[in-house]
């Protein structure tokens, strides 16, 4: 009976008796990409015969270790883009708040501006008063864009 694998050991480790060189294979398997796994191609890649490649992978799961290597990477996976995604969300909602701020503060000034303006009056105007030739009062007024 094999030794009970370590609380802190994961499935795809190296399992108690396994041998250093078996699990190397194992790792080389591990290592190439899901769906493309074969045991016939990694023998190749490592001039050992299938067969025996067959044999240390049904005395060490290899393919349910595998399965647990794939859903680690998996779940590491998800749990980095959903890291990410979070971090984004939080950027985007700092630059919106930094936007907002703006357009409040471009708002106040644009508010003071209004209120000044609306206290101006719009036209100035200017009275001439001449005499005509004849000594009667003439009166010019003129009025002009104020500013």
């Amino acid at each position: 009976m094999s030794d009970p694998i370590p609380e802190t050991s994961r499935y795809f480790d190296k399992q108690p008796n396994e041998r250093q060189s078996s699990f190397e294979k194992f790792c080389a398997y591990r290592s190439m990409p899901a769906g493309t796994r074969s045991l016939r191609k990694l023998g190749q890649e490592l001039g050992v015969s299938a067969t025996s490649l067959g044999q240390l992978s049904k005395k060490y799961d290899w393919p349910a270790r595998v399965q647990a290597w794939d859903d680690e990477r998996e779940a590491i996976s998800r749990e980095a883009l959903a890291e990410y995604e979070k971090e984004a969300a939080r950027d985007i909602v700092e630059a919106r708040k930094k936007t907002q701020m703006r357009l409040v503060e471009a708002g106040d000034k644009l508010s003071k501006k209004l209120l000044v303006m609306a206290d101006s009056p719009l036209f100035a105007e200017q009275t001439i008063v001449e005499e005509y030739e004849d000594g009667r009062p003439k009166t010019i007024v003129n009025y002009f864009p104020a500013g």
